[in-house]
């Protein structure tokens, strides 16, 4: 949050501090802990369900288009893995933010800034990346047509079923600890 601004009339600079300083410090803190990847599973599975239902009610027409532009972007690019993780990454932070509420949305971005599948070495099929586009496109057109309940109810299928997935397919990797580390 403050950078060191060298020669004269340098000193302490005030930043204006992003996500990945809340998933540094968030980070650090599980680790002291000795807290497994498991723990950013089970949170995003409390957070995400009630992020969708408040996207849904608060979302404006600017972030709902946005939202459209981005499940028909990871449908395109459902066989460019790099693509497609951005776009299923940006799906969950368009709804974050688009929840109205801050916090949801700057804790959904560290989150997903400290669980970063892909970099901890799980997979996803095509099977699997084409089931988010459908649950992803299931979510938008909740959102977009103001359900809360079903965006909701949506969003927790998702997320529970992701955590299935990650849980039968890579549960060392959940039950490892979190090393600040590995992310820096």
């Amino acid at each position: 949050m403050i950078s060191l601004k060298p020669g004269p009339g340098g000193g302490p600079v005030v930043q204006h501090p992003d996500s990945s300083v809340l998933a540094t410090a968030l980070t650090l803190l599980l680790q002291f802990e000795n807290a497994p990847f498991r723990a950013i599973v089970e949170a995003r599975t409390a957070l995400e369900p009630m992020m969708a239902r408040l996207a849904a009610d608060r979302m404006s027409d600017a972030e709902i288009a946005e939202l459209k532009n981005n499940v028909d972007n990871a449908r395109l690019n459902v066989n460019d893995l790099q693509i497609f993780h951005d776009e299923i990454e940006r799906f969950h932070d368009i709804v974050a933010r688009g929840s109205g509420n801050q916090l949801f949305a700057h804790l959904i971005n560290a989150l997903l800034g400290i669980l970063d599948g892909t970099a901890m070495g799980i997979e996803y099929p095509e099977t699997h990346r084409l089931a988010s586009c459908r649950i992803h496109e299931d979510i938008y057109d909740a959102i977009a047509a103001r359900n809360s309940e079903a965006a909701q109810e949506l969003m927790n299928a998702h997320i529970q079923a992701h955590a299935k997935y990650t849980e039968f397919k890579f549960k060392d990797v959940l039950d490892s600890p979190i090393q600040w580390n590995k992310l820096a």
